[in-house]
């Protein structure tokens, strides 16, 4: 069970997440996904070396890595956070009520808002959406579009 970010003893309001943490989460969650592919064309490589016929197991064996990932994405959206939010201690919490997202809020906000939906703008924008939108970490609030648009913030804990 994911703690309550509102720690009703210290303080009423969560501490946001500085700009360079949410920064950092980006990046080591680009850094999770890269080093998969990486490792997964790394396995495919070798397997081509021991296995001379293009078998069945040679698709099925580089998918292993990106199994594991997707195990881990899972785990860390049912608890509200994602795998580089989770390094750093941050979490994407409910902006009214302070309680974690749910694996089905984080499916909305990471696939289909910030993965679909953003994804799309910026490339029709060429990528000056992407920039505005990282940018809005800056503000007072520290909420980007994709924030605005599922009501939640980024609290470190």
């Amino acid at each position: 069970m994911v703690e309550d970010p509102f720690n009703s003893e210290t303080n009423s309001s969560p501490t946001l997440a500085q700009p360079d943490a949410r920064l950092g989460a980006h990046f080591l969650n680009l850094l999770y996904s890269s080093v998969t592919i990486l490792f997964s064309a790394l396995i495919y490589w070798v397997l081509l070396d021991f296995f001379s016929s293009r078998d069945f197991i040679l698709f099925v064996v580089p998918l292993i890595p990106f199994l594991f990932l997707i195990n881990y994405t899972i785990d860390a959206w049912d608890e509200g956070t994602t795998l580089g939010h989770k390094s750093l201690g941050l979490y994407i919490v409910d902006e009214k009520t302070g309680e974690a997202f749910t694996l089905s809020r984080m499916v909305m906000r990471e696939f289909v808002i910030k993965g679909l939906v953003c994804g799309l703008i910026s490339i029709f924008s060429l990528y000056i959406f992407f920039i505005v939108d990282s940018l809005m970490v800056t503000r007072d609030d520290r909420k980007t579009f994709h924030d605005r648009m599922v009501g939640s913030i980024v609290v470190k804990r």
